[in-house]
C-alpha cells in the first residue's frame, strides 16, 4: 500500500513526533509511506526542521511551500505532487492539511487524525469547527482519535461512529529511565514538557507554585512557543525566579525526565500527549488536570494526582498530595511503566493505523456516503 502523509508542521512537538515516528514504523511494516509537508513560506524554519528530522528517520519529505493560509499556487503544486506519486490513500494531520488535501482534488480516500484541539482564539476555533465539518465529507473514510475523550468529541460533532477508529499516540523514548529516589528533604523536582501555548496551562501551574499551600518545588520547563515571554514574566512576577527554569525546545527529553521526580501537566485541553506517555513509561508520577486522554494513563492516588483545569488552588493541593506520598506514587508509577511500554509502542500504533487504512480502502467502504 502506498500512503502519503500530509502535515503543516509547527515547531516539533507531539503531533509532529507522532507523524515522524509513525511513518517510520509503517515503513517497517512494509507500507510505502511518504511525507508531504505544507511549509509556510513566511516562517520556513518549522518545515525545514521537520524535513531534517524526517531525514534522520530515513524518510524523505517533499515540501510544498505556501505563501499564506490559502495559496492557490500551493494547491496546484500539491495536486501535481499527489498525481505524480498516486497514493492509494492520503493521511492528513491537522485542519490545514485536511483543507488543502480536499481542495487539491483527487480520488484517493482520506484518513484524518484528530490530534486534539487548542481553541485558544476565535480564528483557531473557527478552523476547528470547519475541520469537523470536513471530516463528515464522504471522501474522509476514517477519522483517527488519539483517546476516548477525542472519540467522544468527534461523535459530538457529527462524525459517524463507524468512521472513527481509536489509535493512541505512542512512546518515542528508546529505553526505560530508572526512578529517582524520594526527595529526602529537598524540594520536589517537577518537569513541564510541552508547547508554551494557552491550552497547555503553564500559567495555572506557575500560579499554583506561588500559593502558600503548594509544596516546596522547582520546575524545569522544556518547550517553546508563543507564550514564552509572557510566561517568563509571570514566573518573575510570582516570585518564582530561581525556582523555575525555562530551557526552551530540547530534542532530547530523556535527561530531563531522568532528573525529575514527577511530570506536571496543567493542561486546559488535551488529546493524548506524547509527553504524558513518556513520563508514565519512564516510571514518573504525574500531577495533572483531568482533561482529554490524561485520565486514561493517570489514576489519582495511584501513579499520580489529578485536579480540575484552570484551578491553581486545586492544582497546588494535588501537588501537596503527590509530595506527601511520593514513594508510594513512584512505586505505582513503576508498575504502570511496564504496561505502558507494551501498549503504547510505535509498532502497536502502526498496526492499528494499518487496520484503519485497510478499512478505509475496502471496496464496501466506498459505498458509505455519511
Amino acid at each position: 500500500m502506498k500512503v502519503a502523509h500530509l502535515i503543516a508542521p509547527g515547531p516539533i512537538a507531539g503531533a509532529e513526533r507522532v507523524v515522524l515516528g509513525g511513518v517510520a514504523a509503517l515503513r517497517r511494516l512494509g507500507v510505502d509511506a511518504r511525507l508531504v509537508v505544507l511549509g509556510d513560506a513566511r516562517v520556513p524554519e518549522a518545515a525545514r526542521a521537520f524535513a531534517d528530522a524526517a531525514l534522520e528517520q530515513r524518510v524523505g519529505a517533499r515540501i510544498v511551500w505556501a505563501a499564506g493560509r490559502l495559496d492557490p499556487r500551493a494547491l496546484l503544486t500539491l495536486a501535481r505532487e499527489l498525481r505524480a506519486t498516486s497514493p492509494d490513500l492520503l493521511h492528513v494531520h491537522g485542519y490545514r492539511a485536511l483543507f488543502y488535501a480536499l481542495a487539491a482534488g483527487g480520488t484517493a480516500p482520506l484518513v484524518a487524525t484528530h490530534h486534539g484541539v487548542t481553541s485558544h482564539d476565535a480564528r483557531v476555533r473557527l478552523y476547528e469547527r470547519l475541520a469537523y465539518a470536513l471530516c463528515r465529507l464522504p471522501r474522509v473514510r476514517r477519522v483517527l482519535a488519539v483517546s476516548a475523550a477525542g472519540e467522544a468529541e468527534l461523535r459530538a460533532h457529527g462524525i459517524a461512529p463507524e468512521r472513527i477508529a481509536r489509535v493512541p499516540n505512542f512512546l518515542a523514548l528508546d529505553a526505560p529511565i530508572p526512578p529517582t529516589a524520594p526527595p529526602d528533604g529537598r524540594p520536589l523536582r517537577l518537569l513541564f514538557l510541552g508547547r508554551l501555548s494557552p491550552e497547555k496551562g503553564l500559567d495555572v501551574l506557575l500560579a499554583a507554585l506561588a500559593l502558600p499551600g503548594a509544596p516546596p518545588a522547582t520546575l524545569d520547563v522544556v518547550g517553546d512557543g508563543p507564550e514564552r515571554a509572557r510566561l517568563t514574566a509571570l514566573a518573575s512576577q510570582a516570585g518564582l525566579t530561581g525556582r523555575v527554569t525555562f530551557h526552551g525546545f530540547q530534542a532530547a527529553v530523556a535527561p530531563f525526565l531522568a532528573a525529575a521526580d514527577a511530570l506536571a501537566m496543567p493542561s486546559r485541553r488535551e488529546g493524548l500527549p506524547m509527553a504524558l506517555i513518556e513520563a508514565v513509561a519512564s516510571a514518573r508520577p504525574v500531577v495533572a488536570t483531568a482533561v482529554g486522554g490524561i485520565p486514561e494513563l493517570v489514576t489519582a492516588g495511584d501513579n499520580g494526582e489529578l485536579a480540575p483545569p484552570d484551578d491553581p488552588t486545586a492544582l497546588a493541593e494535588a501537588m501537596a498530595r503527590l509530595a506527601a506520598a511520593l514513594p508510594e506514587r513512584q512505586a505505582a508509577a513503576g508498575d504502570r511503566a511496564r504496561r505502558t511500554r507494551d501498549t503504547y509502542s510505535p509498532e502497536a500504533w502502526a498496526r492499528a493505523t494499518l487496520r484503519a487504512y485497510e478499512a478505509a480502502t475496502a471496496p464496501e467502504d466506498s459505498r458509505f456516503t455519511g
